[in-house]
């Protein structure tokens, strides 16, 4: 190999080195690494890296070119770029790379050109990226698909889009429906490629009971029934994977989960649980307002079937937001006329109004 593919500072202690020696750290670098020639494109080095992520013998990749691992739809791409001559390019962008057994991967390429063998020839090092770039595809998605909503538009939108984006046959958000906490309410729950109505169910003996009991990540991986023989969901939809978080409060307090279930092995556990982090506390969030506004309905609802003049301000008591029948029948407002531009002096005696602010 030649001393021109070290860099420039390094020549002169290099010269001095075994050749043999550097042959060995290309060889045993944990990196994908070949080289090829720039004029016909064959591979004229791999290391052992290369030939174990791809799947080709060295010998095979010997016999190829660098457009074989290529989709044929990106080749006239790659030609243009072997076709700049850059000497010392560096980074080359992400490209799709075909394994042996067809898998598509991509790849972030670093190359450099020098003389090997009395060829013109560049170093490539592969860095698979395919993992990273799918994560980062599932959370746009996912962040784009819930932006507009909330509420139950919220939770609807996102077990859509974390079934369709992981690939799950199963995606479902819970809240606690009775005080003991021994059972569990579905937000949402999505199957098999639609919403499905929400229920009503116990936790013993299911993987949720995990996840909500001890308060941490559930996963199995595959043979999930195996753990929970008795559990009918699991039987009815054949599920063989699991993946479920808790949905804590800012109080630390368990609200729900959420989780995915698949009928087949699921092998992208990293890719779960980055999406997972990502919405956790939002949909924390969401079922605390949504409880919150359910409160408020409530109080609605009895103040205004209460026969006492019933009237609630801002925090600065300089707005009227809210004035139940018996009020608006009693200062002689009808029951559609807007009060949010109504002050408390309007409907009370001055007196009334300073009373008011001393008791706040």
């Amino acid at each position: 190999m030649s001393s021109s593919f070290f860099p420039p500072s390094r020549l002169p202690s290099l010269q001095t080195q075994s050749e043999d020696f550097y042959l060995r750290m290309f060889d045993w670098s944990p990196q994908p690494l070949w080289v090829y020639d720039l004029q016909t494109l064959r591979y004229l080095a791999v290391n052992n890296a290369a030939c174990a992520h791809y799947g080709y013998t060295r010998e095979e990749f010997l016999a190829m070119t660098i457009a074989d691992i290529r989709p044929p739809e990106d080749v006239p791409a790659l030609l243009k770029v072997v076709a700049a001559h850059r000497t010392n390019i560096g980074n080359i962008g992400v490209w799709r790379h075909l394994k042996k057994d067809g898998g598509l991967i991509e790849v972030e390429v670093t190359a450099h050109d020098f003389v090997f063998e009395n060829r013109k020839a560049r170093l490539a090092i592969a860095n698979d990226v395919t993992e990273q770039r799918a994560t980062q595809r599932i959370l746009q998605s996912l962040i784009v698909s819930t932006s507009s909503f909330s509420g139950d538009g919220f939770f609807t939108a996102l077990v859509q889009s974390l079934a369709q984006s992981l690939d799950t046959e199963i995606a479902v958000v819970t809240q606690w429906s009775d005080a003991q906490h021994t059972r569990l309410q579905t937000l949402a729950f999505w199957q098999g490629g639609a919403l499905q109505p929400n229920f009503e169910y116990s936790i013993s003996n299911t993987p949720c009971e995990l996840v909500v009991r001890d308060r941490k990540t559930i996963f199995f991986e595959e043979t999930i029934r195996a753990v929970f023989p008795d559990e009918p969901l699991l039987a009815w939809h054949n599920i063989e994977s699991y993946y479920g978080i808790p949905l804590l409060s800012s109080a630390g307090e368990v609200r729900g989960h959420l989780c995915v279930m698949d009928t087949r092995p699921m092998r992208n556990q990293e890719r779960v649980a980055t999406a997972f982090s990502l919405f956790g506390a939002r949909m924390t969030l969401e079922i605390e307002r949504m409880e919150a506004e359910a409160e408020t309905a409530k109080f609605v609802a009895l103040a205004q079937n209460s026969s006492d003049f019933i009237g609630i301000t801002n925090r600065d008591n300089s707005k009227l937001v809210f004035i139940n029948a018996a009020g608006r029948e009693l200062v002689g407002l009808s029951r559609d006329a807007d009060t949010t531009t109504l002050q408390p002096h309007d409907i009370m005696t001055a007196q009334a109004v300073e009373d008011m602010r001393d008791q706040v």
